[in-house]
């Protein structure tokens, strides 16, 4: 599993946009970020981050967000 790197709170617009588009779309699939964690591998201490705009998500991760 890649790495993660997580930012400060001088977190570019990106990092924010991208949570909460994350949180939107997993809210609109009514899933539950444990369900998401089942489907992807990506913990939901880690979900949680990325949908509150503390983590900076490599293209691998981000690219398993979609449910498989």
């Amino acid at each position: 599993m890649p790495t993660h790197n997580h930012m400060s709170e001088n977190d570019p617009p990106f990092a924010r946009v991208f949570g909460d588009r994350v949180r939107k779309r997993r809210k609109e699939l009514k899933l539950t970020q444990g369900q998401v964690f089942e489907m992807t591998g990506i913990s939901p201490a880690y979900i949680s981050a990325v949908e509150r705009g503390t983590a900076n998500p490599s293209l691998d991760i981000m690219s398993g967000f979609r449910p498989r």
